[in-house]
């Protein structure tokens, strides 16, 4: 409950924040997204120091208790992505993969959605099944659902808005949305935030 009241109160502040800088009327889905964005991912110099020197992290987003100063955090490991072979426009691509993190901050009807459309996609839990049994055997400590919801999810939405063979971040290449199980409905959803986000 905490989390759900935290996020709620994070959309109220982007939004006052927003509409002092312009008089823009009720702001679109995308415009929530790039303003939570930019103000999770703070000063690039302290991204550094999240990141050890073998850190096998590209990234990570903290939320709420995980964060230390309590509000979402993005961290981007630039020099890790460069040397695995980085091109021009991963930064946008990352801060947007990473901003996935927050819409159930942003937009928890959208996140509610996508979620359930997920869940009753066989196909889709399938995939999330087989990943989960290989993630347990890797040091994988939480179950299933919390995984899944916090974790997995985010990743496929990313695989399927920058996956494939020339993207410019090295870890999506693998991605084929066009052979992988994002079943039907959720694809759809999926589509649909794409679109949203202008992608």
């Amino acid at each position: 409950m905490p989390e759900i009241i935290d996020g709620i109160e994070k959309q109220k502040r982007i939004a006052r924040q927003m509409r002092k800088t312009a008089n823009l009327g009720p702001m679109s889905f995308k415009h929530r997204f790039d303003s939570a964005v930019t103000e999770a991912s703070g000063n690039e110099k302290d991204w550094a120091g999240e990141f050890s020197e073998n850190d096998r992290r590209y990234a990570e987003t903290k939320r709420g208790e995980d964060s230390p100063t309590g509000q979402s955090q993005i961290y981007i490991n630039k020099q890790k992505l460069e040397d695995a072979g980085a091109t021009e426009g991963y930064m946008k691509d990352m801060l947007t993969g990473e901003g996935l993190h927050l819409l159930k901050d942003i937009d928890p009807q959208r996140h509610n959605s996508i979620v359930s459309t997920a869940l009753a996609e066989p196909t889709v839990m399938e995939w999330a099944q087989d990943s989960y049994k290989h993630e347990v055997m890797r040091g994988e400590t939480r179950q299933f659902m919390d995984w899944f919801i916090n974790s997995r999810l985010d990743q496929v939405i990313g695989g399927y808005m920058f996956g494939g063979k020339e993207s410019p971040i090295p870890t999506m290449r693998g991605w084929s949305t066009g052979t992988l199980p994002y079943g039907t409905k959720f694809k759809k959803e999926l589509e649909r935030l794409k679109s949203d986000l202008g992608r």
